[in-house]
């Protein structure tokens, strides 16, 4: 027989990088899960969002105001969704001297 006692193959990760891939499974799953159901569901039902994503960027002034870059820019990202309250947008808008906002909106604008 032999006596050479068998090697432990498993490799012990540090605690951070497990919390770190228990961590993305988790949202992986969390993710893949609600899309899979979707496209199943998709097969028999017709099921169809009405969404729409609008970016919008602007450049410029109105006057010469102190303390803002020469010629200011904001840039703007967001998705309208159709929903039973109505349209509801949901937005952010970053500008160049690093001023962030987000914003929504709910109903009709017009």
């Amino acid at each position: 027989m032999n006596s050479i006692p068998a090697l432990d193959r498993r490799v012990f990760l540090p605690t951070w990088l497990r919390v770190l891939r228990a961590t993305g499974t988790t949202i992986l799953w969390l993710i893949l899960v609600p899309l899979t159901l979707w496209a199943v569901a998709a097969l028999y039902v017709d099921i169809r969002i009405a969404a729409l994503a609008v970016t919008l960027y602007e450049v410029g002034k109105m006057f010469d105001a102190p303390g803002v870059s020469r010629l200011p820019t904001d840039g703007t990202a967001g998705l309208i969704v159709r929903t039973a309250l109505g349209p509801v947008f949901l937005g952010g808008s970053v500008g160049d001297t690093g001023t962030a906002k987000w914003f929504f909106a709910l109903g009709r604008v017009f």
